[in-house]
């Protein structure tokens, strides 16, 4: 999380910012499945980087869990929609 905050302080994208959608459809799955490759990875909305709100930079939205989520499996969503 430190080199998120990092990022955000230096107006620098996420570095998996330009990912394919199947990339990371990819990465999801195995986040939701609760492997330990999925265990590894946090999924980040593609919003603004540049925003002068450092919250709004590419915030994650996603993260993965020990534990199951009642809809999303072992992935814990960060925001209400």
């Amino acid at each position: 999380m430190r080199q998120i905050s990092l990022q955000r302080r230096a107006l620098e994208p996420s570095q998996r910012r330009d990912a394919s959608i199947e990339e990371n459809m990819a990465r999801f799955k195995e986040m939701c499945s609760g492997s330990a490759e999925g265990r590894k990875w946090s999924l980040r909305a593609k919003i603004d980087y540049a925003h002068k709100n450092g919250t709004m930079r590419d915030p994650v939205i996603y993260r993965s869990v020990d534990a199951t989520h009642h809809i999303t499996g072992f992935v814990l969503p960060l925001h209400e929609w």
